[in-house]
């Protein structure tokens, strides 16, 4: 059976399937086939090849860009008797995502199929299961299963090629960069067999040792800020802060400082009362809006002393 297009949508529990008759001389179950030309979405759907007592047929889907399986989509080759289950190849041109779906090939009592995942992207596997299974005699064999994109990402997924009495298949995944969180799973066990291999070709498999940690300790943020200069006299001091219209505060949870007026362009007006001195002007050399003193009795000294201690650009 053969599907072509350029877009292909599977959904509301749509199925394509290829099957065997339940009869001894019934053959093997029919290929499927899919093509999209573009994208190909299967959601709440199947695409499936079943055998009762033959072998079972492969199911190909390929998509030139995404694939993608979603909202319990299946894509299955399965077999009840001793026939071996066919293969399952899914191929897309740019990213293979399978969420809240499964990809599985089962086989009763013959040698299960392989399943190969190929993306030139990445391949997402969310909430999903990629297994295969065989439950025959200690001669079966579980199937294999490989993914091969650029980006391998697994999240609460499991990926699984088991055995009951038989040999266990061999999971293989390659690619820059293959990052499984902690409740994803990784599995060839065979239950009375020989175990398969679980092969992890990546250069990046842990992002623990690329991304530096964050301080446990939280940084004094207070301590960060401080005024631009300050002249030092005992437990008195007088300063020179510069700052330009609006912006943050200089200290947190001070407020923000108020709107200039407007200045005649040269101008320099100056107002004491009390011990602070306000200085209000242009300065186009200097680049300052606004800046402020705050003088103690002795602010002739301190005034100078500030002067020196601040470079202004």
């Amino acid at each position: 059976m053969g599907i072509s297009g350029d877009q292909i949508t599977l959904s509301d529990d749509a199925r394509v399937s290829a099957e065997s008759a339940v009869f001894p001389a019934a053959g093997p179950a029919g290929n499927v086939v899919i093509a999209a030309g573009g994208t190909f979405e299967a959601n709440d759907s199947m695409v499936t090849s079943s055998a009762e007592l033959a072998a079972g047929g492969n199911v190909t889907i390929t998509a030139g860009q995404d694939l993608l399986l979603t909202n319990d989509a299946i894509v299955a080759a399965q077999t009840q008797g001793p026939g071996d289950a066919g293969d399952i190849l899914l191929e897309a041109g740019q990213t293979i995502r399978v969420t809240d779906s499964a990809v599985t090939t089962v086989a009763q009592q013959a040698d299960g199929g392989n399943i190969k995942l190929t993306a030139s992207d990445t391949i997402h596997v969310i909430d999903s299961d990629i297994t295969s299974s065989v439950g025959g005699g200690a001669a079966t064999v579980g199937g294999n299963i490989s993914l091969d994109p650029q980006f391998i990402i697994l999240q609460n997924s499991r990926i699984l090629a088991n055995a009951f009495e038989g040999q266990g298949g061999n999971i293989t995944l390659i690619g820059d960069v293959v990052l499984a969180d902690p409740f994803s799973t990784l599995d060839a066990s065979s239950a009375l067999g020989i175990s398969g291999s679980v092969d992890v070709q990546a250069p990046i498999q842990n992002l623990s040792g690329t991304i530096a940690p964050l301080p446990q300790t939280p940084v004094r943020v207070a301590k960060l800020y401080a005024d631009a200069c300050a002249a030092q006299k005992g437990s008195k001091f007088s300063s020179f802060v510069a700052r330009s219209q609006g912006g943050i505060p200089p200290l947190p949870g001070n407020f923000l400082p108020s709107p200039l007026r407007a200045i005649p362009n040269g101008s320099l007006h100056s107002k004491v009362s009390g011990n602070t001195m306000r200085v209000q002007g242009q300065m186009d050399r200097l680049g300052i809006t606004e800046f402020s003193l705050n003088l103690n009795t002795r602010w002739q000294d301190d005034f100078s002393q500030a002067m020196e201690g601040c470079r202004l650009s």
